[in-house]
């Protein structure tokens, strides 16, 4: 297989997170209980877990050696009040769809770094890939159950978790082909 396929293929895996944390909440539907909002509460802090992790072992440590701590610093400032910013944006359009947004906004750039940090050490692409699934399958559950309580039908919630897994693969070989030689 070539370094691409894996990519590739890497990128799409992780992407499919997403589309297996839909199939987790789609035979819950309608059985909103405090037991089940705990599991939920718990599940989405456990993918926050996960992205935090992903930052702080995967993605800060390849940072620093680049970066000044004011540059990484100020990098991470500015991307959290970007994602708050848009965030507030969706809310004011009447953003039933935040968590499905949030996903879309976070695993397009992160599929990015994985094609590019693939380019210079395949470990830590396949370590970051599978970060990425982990933390994408409560991002998906929550975001299933959102969509389905906004008035989506099943099918049509898990299609769209389904399709936004393709958008991985097409960042992760922009990354891989065109930021692999940036830092």
């Amino acid at each position: 297989m070539t370094e691409l396929t894996i990519i590739l293929l890497s990128a799409w895996c992780a992407g499919l997170g997403g589309a297996v944390g839909g199939l987790g909440a789609w035979p819950g539907l309608g059985k909103d209980t405090e037991t089940s909002t705990e599991i939920m509460h718990g599940t989405i802090a456990f993918g926050g877990g996960i992205l935090l992790s992903a930052v702080a072992f995967a993605l800060l440590p390849r940072g620093m050696t680049y970066l000044s701590p004011l540059q990484l610093g100020g990098a991470l400032c500015l991307g959290g009040l970007l994602f708050c910013a848009l965030d507030a944006s969706l809310s004011k359009q009447g953003g039933t769809k935040a968590q499905f947004m949030a996903m879309l906004m976070d695993y397009v750039p992160e599929a990015l770094a994985l094609g590019a940090v693939f380019g210079h050490d395949r470990r830590l692409g396949v370590l970051l890939a599978a970060f990425i699934g982990a933390q994408n399958i409560p991002e998906g559950f929550n975001a299933f159950r959102e969509l389905t309580a906004s008035g989506v039908k099943p099918r049509p919630a898990f299609l769209s978790l389904l399709a936004m897994s393709i958008l991985g693969p097409l960042a992760a070989s922009t990354g891989f082909f065109f930021l692999q030689d940036r830092p």
